[in-house]
């Protein structure tokens, strides 16, 4: 479908414990939550496996967005 438009954020910050964290969101408005886990959460968490100092990414992928915390 050609009406959804893709835009993606991110923002770095600290976690509890003072270490790096990268926060990404997607908005994918008229995605489904499988379309938004195809179209994003797979491809960028694909993407991060084996980053050098990667820790953890915690994500949610929902319908219209996505949200994930790379530590």
């Amino acid at each position: 479908r050609n009406d959804k438009e893709l835009s993606c954020y991110s923002l770095a910050a600290a976690d509890a414990k003072g270490g790096p964290v990268v926060v990404v969101s997607a908005k994918y408005p008229g995605a489904t939550a499988k379309e938004v886990a195809e179209a994003v959460a797979a491809p960028l968490e694909l993407h991060l496996k084996g980053a050098d100092g990667l820790v953890r990414v915690e994500s949610t992928s929902d319908a219209g967005g996505y949200v994930a915390r790379v530590h």
